[in-house]
């Protein structure tokens, strides 16, 4: 059985090794291999996996988004069914979220199997940072007033005010998709992505982007995403804006939550979790089924969602998993997840929109948002692409 996975270091690699080792101490007797391909927001194994796939050589399964990212493959009829060999045990329709379900199923069968979900629109910071600024993260009500705050950091500490990665267009669009929420509001945000946008609020939402990048770090071009969190956790940087597996890696730190580091929701976001969720996808013609369906199983079940997800700064997509088993954080994010009045879906992570799509804004924000930042160009190709 081979499966294919991202996480290549800090808590990914953390998290995927706990749950394969717990994989093989269940099931010793399963010949698995598992094997990390890039990083980089999965670009090269998302890549990898499509080039398999059309060689009909796949893997028995792969991390991946569920969602709008897998319709490349259901539509070609690539992936197989395990609503009843996988979704049929360990209790997982009744305990799972719904949507993680929808996600997960299409025209009525279960593809993939959910291992944890992130919460995009977050805004971590260094608390010895900002305290000396005299700023209040959770007292920002709006990009705008983040910018603001951005400059006092800047002039009252040595800090760059937010770190950022530029090495990949999957940060920017992330930056964007929760400045865009905070700035727009979700019907804006919805609007979009189902295909009726308004350019007026794309471009003000660029706007502020380009706005909050005067403040970003100076290596912000070539550091790559744990770098920049390493900005925050050293106090080279104040602010980040990342999905919850940042809590992950100040966790591989040995920060300590509420004292060296805190969070709040992106400004302009309360009330909102942006939804994010990794899976492990079921091909239909894949090596080892059996083993591949065990691996499925496993991945469902509390034991593994908790091994995982604890490392990874994620929380489980099963309703039952222990609580007291997370830290602080992660259950202010189970509780948050269950009060939100509202769960816009990812852009940037391939839940929100097709994977052609997805790579079309990457060239978008790379050829027009990256330094320099056109807000006008990039609009209107944000528009033609997905609005």
């Amino acid at each position: 059985m081979e499966v294919l996975h991202g996480w290549t270091g800090g808590d990914g690699k953390a998290a995927i090794d706990a749950l394969t080792q717990g994989f093989q101490e269940q099931y010793p007797d399963i010949d698995a291999d598992f094997n990390p391909v890039g990083g980089q927001g999965n670009v090269q194994l998302n890549t990898l996996i499509v080039q398999r796939l059309s060689n009909n050589n796949p893997p028995s399964s792969w991390a991946a988004w569920p969602g709008a990212h897998l319709t490349q493959f259901t539509e070609a009829d690539l992936l197989g069914d395990i609503s009843d060999s996988v979704w049929g045990q360990n209790n997982m329709e009744e305990a799972y979220v719904q949507e993680a379900k929808q996600l997960s199923r299409f025209d009525g069968q279960y593809v993939c199997v959910p291992i944890g979900s992130h919460r995009m629109n977050n805004l971590f910071y260094n608390i010895e940072v900002v305290e000396q600024a005299g700023v209040d993260p959770a007292q920002l009500s709006s990009p705008s007033e983040l910018t603001e705050a951005l400059a006092q950091i800047e002039d009252q500490t040595d800090a760059a005010g937010m770190a950022q990665s530029m090495t990949n267009a999957v940060t920017i669009i992330r930056l964007w998709a929760a400045t865009m929420l905070g700035s727009q509001g979700f019907q804006a945000y919805m609007d979009l992505i189902n295909g009726n946008g308004d350019i007026d609020a794309v471009r003000g939402s660029l706007q502020a982007v380009k706005d909050i990048s005067e403040y970003f770090n100076e290596d912000a071009p070539s550091v790559d995403p744990p770098g920049a969190m390493e900005r925050v956790a050293n106090g080279n940087a104040a602010v980040l804006q990342a999905g919850n597996w940042a809590a992950g890696f100040f966790k591989g730190q040995d920060l300590t939550y509420n004292e060296d580091w805190g969070w709040a929701p992106y400004p302009g976001t309360e009330g909102m979790y942006g939804l994010h969720f990794d899976a492990f996808v079921y091909p239909r013609d894949g090596p080892a089924p059996q083993a591949t369906q065990q691996w499925l199983r496993y991945c469902g079940t509390t034991e593994a969602q908790v091994a995982f997800n604890t490392r990874k700064g994620s929380i489980p997509p099963r309703t039952d998993a222990p609580q007291d088993e997370f830290g602080p954080y992660l259950q202010e994010t189970m509780e948050d997840y269950r009060s939100a009045d509202q769960k816009p879906p990812t852009i940037a992570d391939g839940l929100a929109v097709p994977p052609d799509t997805l790579t079309d804004l990457q060239s978008v924000f790379t050829d027009n948002f990256m330094g320099p930042y056109n807000v006008d160009a990039t609009a209107q190709q944000i528009m033609e692409t997905i609005g």
